[in-house]
């Protein structure tokens, strides 16, 4: 399936969440009616979206190649076989062409906006980045990944 398919089922899903959340909120017949504010997904969901980043050797799939600007929730999760971290730069630099230095990036010379921690192989993280309009480059890294090609694209309108 590819992302329009994606976000469509996305879509669906988010909608029915919302519709279940009304229908369980409704009071009936037999509690009183409380004056308390009900949760919404809307209220929970991040405006900037999610985007799905898989992490394995010596590639970053993301599940879309661009999001809207805001909070952008990163569904990070190692299928690789070996650990491996998310790094979120915003740049202009083309992904393959980021400053580095004994097989690092060179973070320092760079704009890091979020990161996850080493995830071993099989875990995952949620990771939380408000997000301007820009161009971002993920990458991982740990010694060598990046310079073996482990990096993504990612544009925030």
């Amino acid at each position: 399936m590819g992302a329009p398919g994606r976000r469509r089922v996305t879509a669906a899903l988010a909608t029915i969440a919302l519709l279940l959340a009304a229908a369980c909120a409704a009071p009936n017949s037999t509690a009183p009616a409380s004056s308390a504010p009900v949760a919404s997904i809307a209220s929970t969901t991040p405006a900037g979206g999610a985007v799905t980043a898989t992490l394995k050797e010596w590639a970053i799939e993301v599940s879309a190649p661009a999001a809207k600007a805001g909070t952008v929730v990163f569904n990070v999760r190692n299928e690789g076989k070996v650990p491996h971290d998310l790094v979120v730069i915003r740049t202009d630099l083309a992904p393959g062409a980021l400053p580095t230095a004994s097989g690092l990036i060179e973070e320092t010379k760079l704009s890091i906006v979020g990161r996850t921690e080493q995830l071993t192989p099989g875990d995952g993280k949620r990771l939380s980045v408000d997000l301007a309009a820009g161009k971002y480059v993920l990458v991982c890294n740990v010694i060598g990944h990046y310079n073996s090609g482990q990096f993504a694209a990612l544009t925030i309108q």
